[in-house]
């Protein structure tokens, strides 16, 4: 059925050459002192590529860059499509998930987008019960806010780290607040995945995948 190209150019300075090959690595960023956390390309590109397309930038011979995004024009079979929602984790099971936040609204929001995509979900109100829930439990990741009641989101995690540092590494953080320094060194040693709202479910379903990769 062909394929179908967009593409976005502007008339900045362009890319530097030795930045180009790294656009869509997880964690990298030219942007760090803005609060840039390097995993907004990644994102787009494992999604795109989920769709059967790529993505790739180059910079305009004219100045400026240009962003090229290819996908397929076809029509998926019901069963492809189902195959690829990440839902099930390598040993064929669904994924089970530890959502934890202080949050109720928030909570109840992303609960609901992560049990619709199939997703075997427990939920945890702060903190302590959090860390209880992961003594507790057989668990696949953790989607746990920065900023809870009784054991912060970095208490957790560190706390994990000892207790669990399988699971510890795949731990996604909630960033509702402000991206302050110590919140981004902390992302950026515990190399830790990153959802910012507006919450929407194909970015996390995204970011779960690579979590779980």
């Amino acid at each position: 059925h062909g394929r179908i190209a967009i593409r976005v150019r502007d008339d900045g300075p362009g890319i530097p050459e030795d930045v180009l090959p790294r656009l869509f690595q997880p964690y990298f960023t030219t942007r760090e002192s803005s609060g840039g956390t390097g995993l907004g390309l990644s994102i787009a590109a494992d999604i795109v590529k989920r769709h059967g397309g790529r993505i790739w930038a180059e910079n305009n011979p004219h100045g400026g860059a240009c962003f090229t995004v290819q996908l397929p024009v076809t029509l998926e079979p019901a069963d492809q499509a189902a195959n690829q929602t990440g839902t099930t984790p390598p040993h064929g099971t669904p994924c089970r998930i530890l959502l934890a936040d202080s949050d109720p609204h928030r909570l109840a929001l992303l609960a609901k987008m992560l049990r619709r995509q199939g997703y075997h979900l427990l939920t945890a109100g702060d903190g302590l019960l959090a860390r209880s829930r992961i003594e507790l439990e057989s668990l696949d990741l953790v989607i746990c806010a920065v900023e809870m009641l009784r054991l912060d989101g970095r208490e957790l995690h560190t706390w994990a780290r000892v207790h669990q540092p399988d699971l510890a590494r795949r731990f996604i953080f909630l960033v509702t607040g402000e991206m302050t320094p110590d919140v981004e060194r902390f992302l950026q040693d515990a190399h830790a995945w990153v959802l910012m709202p507006p919450f929407q479910e194909e970015v996390i379903r995204s970011v779960v995948n690579q979590a779980l990769r």
